[in-house]
């Protein structure tokens, strides 16, 4: 078990940012893990939780790259999920959202979550993210370019832990109660 804790700050929360590669690259893969979000959890705007990338991860604001993207699920005001997505979109800075109209996650309850995703050929739109929680499909992105080029360097080759409370701007921030 991992327990983070969110440390506030003025854009959020500290970041908890970690990679386990994979020694074969694969063109679809499922992670599941679970998670409980405190009773007194603020979920403010939002933030990230784990998800799946390439050899080298396309973070968020930085340049896109034919062999890099990511797929992450997030978490947003009042407890709903979306999925966060990197792909090959030159003219976005930050990732392609889609988020579920009602409320998944819930505080102080133990919960599954299950990121399916599947890379596109390469140079086409036929790529696709599908979240579950607790077995019910929360939501789901079709028609994602996530890699531009082939190769095993555009692969999935990492589950990357990655969680964080917040964004980029005060407002993204919990409301400190201390």
């Amino acid at each position: 078990m991992i327990r983070v804790d969110s440390v506030g700050y003025s854009r959020g929360s500290e970041r908890v940012v970690m990679g386990s590669p994979r020694k074969k690259g694969v063109a679809s893969a499922t992670l599941t893990f679970d998670v409980m979000f405190d009773q007194d959890f603020q979920w403010v705007l939002g933030g990230k939780l784990q998800g799946l990338a390439p050899k080298n991860a396309l973070p968020g604001g930085e340049k896109r790259s034919a062999n890099r993207w990511s797929a992450r699920i997030m978490f947003k005001e009042k407890g709903r999920c979306a999925s966060s997505l990197y792909d090959q979109d030159l003219a976005m800075k930050w990732g392609r959202e889609k988020t579920a109209q009602r409320s998944a996650f819930k505080t102080g309850k133990g919960q599954s979550v299950t990121l399916k995703g599947t890379l596109n050929e390469p140079r086409q739109s036929n790529g696709s993210a599908k979240i579950l929680i607790d077995g019910r499909e929360i939501s789901q992105a079709r028609e994602i370019e996530f890699r531009g080029v082939g190769g095993p360097n555009a692969l999935i080759t990492q589950f990357l832990f990655s969680t964080f409370d917040g964004g980029h701007t005060p407002q993204d921030a919990p409301i400190d109660r201390a």
